[in-house]
């Protein structure tokens, strides 16, 4: 079942704008085959048609092909720039294609239930603990209240990262290291971002997949591209694990100088619905591994540390009380806790009880 909520049409003042213009615009359309594009090009196998200005034939043809004038109008409202007095329509972003997300994702393979999607919302971890139900996705356009851990503040401009909130049954024997469920959850959507962006993501103890804009300079700045917010729902039988990934913010748009998106790392067009696939796909693996136990949980712990960045450096751990434990990052245990080494004695500090890991 999904919930179609608040969907927004773009308006026609856009396309009025561009005065007498006829203009071709373009629309995000999956895998199919469109007249459009013998016409016009495609800029990549999940796109047809492109802006341009003059003949309305392709813009008749798409109509043929996929049914729909309104998702050619609904492209155009994101910006207008004008060049040397020629108006053109660039830097269009698409609103989320939801029946695809859900058509991906509620699979008879799937463990995917019910996927509730909104144009806008307050937050999806949010929605998804006011009615919590296992196997329950909640995915969003634009957050006006997105969180992260401690309450911190998710911002992005609608329509340029996913946002998405899962909600996992807790088994009764793997209470113990509940701590692994944000870390995998980083290990998911770090496997989404190579498989989807190509774009190779590190791990930052607990919760950010971190990535380089420059891959060729080694001593290029590792910058967060995603972060990840685990809340017991009431009962503690299940978690509500929730992401958010940058996609298509330009610089100017992130709210801090040590964040990234795919499209800053070089990864061009790419389909957030893909990324969004491609994570829940692989969160559904790893809870399933996890809660099995044995040697698959003993696999996962191993390729978790092999991706992790802060096993390794001198850290800060900065503790709610606002003590701060200087030592070596030695390893993450068993139970998910980063293991620090001060002098002559180490100890093993949980995500809940961090407020900031920070390279010393």
């Amino acid at each position: 079942m999904v919930h179609l909520v608040d969907r927004v049409w773009a308006p026609m003042t856009a396309i009025r704008a561009v005065g007498q213009a006829r203009v071709q615009v373009g629309v995000q359309f999956s895998r199919s085959s469109c007249p459009g594009k013998a016409a016009y090009g495609s800029p990549g196998p999940t796109w047809h048609g492109r802006l341009r200005r003059g003949a309305g034939s392709g813009h008749r043809a798409c109509r043929q092909s996929c049914g729909s004038r309104a998702g050619h109008l609904r492209a155009a409202h994101e910006k207008l720039i004008s060049q040397g007095g020629q108006p053109i329509l660039g830097s269009v972003r698409a609103t989320l294609d939801f029946q695809s997300v859900k058509a991906a994702v509620t699979t008879p393979q799937s463990p995917w239930q019910m996927v509730d999607v909104h144009a806008s919302i307050d937050s999806t971890n949010l929605e998804a603990l006011r009615d919590p139900r296992p196997w329950r996705v909640v995915v969003a356009d634009y957050q006006s209240a997105g969180r992260g851990r401690l309450a911190r503040q998710w911002r992005a401009p609608a329509g340029t990262s996913i946002a998405v909130s899962a909600v996992v049954p807790m088994p009764v024997d793997r209470t113990a290291d509940v701590g692994w469920l944000p870390l995998l959850s980083g290990m998911a959507m770090r496997a989404a971002l190579a498989e989807v962006a190509h774009v190779a993501g590190r791990l930052k103890w607990p919760n950010d997949v971190l990535v380089q804009e420059k891959t060729h300079e080694p001593a290029a700045p590792w910058l967060k591209i995603s972060g990840i917010l685990c809340e017991m729902a009431p009962g503690d039988e299940l978690v509500v694990i929730g992401a958010g990934a940058n996609v298509a913010q330009e610089r100017g748009e992130l709210p801090v100088e040590t964040a990234t998106s795919l499209a800053l790392c070089g990864a061009g067009k790419v389909r957030r619905e893909d990324v969004i696939v491609a994570y829940l796909g692989g969160l559904a693996d790893l809870h399933r591994t996890w809660s099995a136990g044995g040697a698959g949980l003993e696999a996962l712990r191993t390729a978790y540390r092999s991706w992790c960045l802060t096993i390794g450096l001198e850290v800060d751990v900065h503790q709610p009380d606002g003590r701060i434990a200087r030592g070596i990052a030695t390893g993450v245990d068993d139970t998910g806790r980063l293991v620090v080494a001060t002098a002559g004695s180490s100890r093993a500090h949980a995500a809940g009880d961090v407020v900031h890991v920070r390279r010393s």
